[in-house]
């Protein structure tokens, strides 16, 4: 199995993240002129698959900056079912990996007047484009999952960055000024502060990764990245650790005591844990988490292709 952290394939790992980040920062101009037009202070997030990447990205993004904006973060399936029959017209944005139910939901938008955006992964199904072609959706140019929706999360983060710029004093400009800088500056360290933990738990046969709400998100991502490892690996929530499990425990710098704590009894459940803390601003954690995600399925790939 081929080690995180080597640093030819990461020199060579940049150049993919990087094509990937030119479509997300076009992508973002979508984004910010859609939340721009509709310029209402309710939003309904909705997603399928791992389009969940960015839609918690947006929804943890927006409540953090805008304390005025009213957000709903739902799947499809429920925001289908039991939101936008019974609401008024209501700005919704859908982030989806997959087709299903995505038919669905643009039917009922579109009947109910909400007004909506829909950033979706490339279709490998030209039938399926024909369906679509009426209800005005943006594909990204990539049909494989964890690569489109890695787009799609980096283009929220660019959009919403440049929107609320001016908000929480310097908190705003420091995050507009990260997007500036942009993500593939960054990657080649992130892979080298994490690589240890990555090396380690790569070797389990099976594994638990589990986190705070807030990366929930990007764990699950990691989970997909890590089975194309091989790992047998599986997301479960904090209070549904087995006992005896070896556990990738994931949270953010902020949520210290939470997690001290949340550790402290799983040892006591003789769980053994391997602790991966993000020491950056929550709004770009899961960003970061999943660019590593990324990084550790495309190596495997590059293994092998190589």
């Amino acid at each position: 199995m081929q080690e995180p952290g080597d640093s030819f394939n990461v020199g060579a790992y940049l150049g993919k993240l990087g094509k990937l980040e030119e479509e997300a920062r076009n992508l973002s101009n979508n984004i910010r002129n859609f939340l721009s037009e509709v310029g209402s202070n309710k939003l309904i997030i909705s997603y399928n698959g791992h389009g969940y990447l960015p839609a918690s990205c947006m929804f943890w993004h927006v409540v953090t900056m805008d304390e005025e904006k009213s957000v709903l973060l739902l799947d499809i399936p429920s925001t289908s079912l039991y939101v936008l029959a019974y609401r008024d017209p209501t700005p919704l944005i859908i982030y989806a990996s997959s087709h299903s139910g995505l038919l669905n939901i643009l039917q009922i938008a579109r009947i109910m007047s909400h007004p909506y955006m829909a950033l979706v992964a490339k279709p490998v199904d030209e039938k399926v484009v024909e369906v679509l072609k009426s209800y005005n959706i943006i594909y990204t140019s990539i049909d494989d999952e964890l690569d489109s929706t890695l787009v799609m999360a980096i283009a929220v983060f660019h959009a919403l960055a440049s929107i609320y710029k001016d908000k929480l004093s310097r908190r705003g400009v420091r995050v507009f000024e990260h997007s500036r800088e942009g993500f593939t500056l960054i990657a080649e360290e992130l892979v080298e502060v994490y690589k240890e933990v990555f090396s380690k738990v790569s070797l389990h046969r099976e594994l638990v990764v589990s986190s705070s709400r807030l990366m929930e998100s990007s764990a699950r991502y990691l989970v997909d990245a890590l089975k194309r490892r091989q790992v047998n690996a599986r997301y479960e929530y904090p209070e549904s650790i087995p006992n005896s499990a070896d556990v990738l425990l994931i949270g953010t710098s902020v949520e210290e005591y939470y997690l001290r704590e949340l550790k402290n009894r799983l040892a006591m459940r003789e769980t053994r844990v391997n602790e991966l803390i993000l020491n950056t601003d929550p709004i770009e954690a899961n960003i970061y988490l999943a660019i590593i995600a990324n990084y550790l399925a495309w190596s495997t790939r590059y293994k092998h292709n190589g």
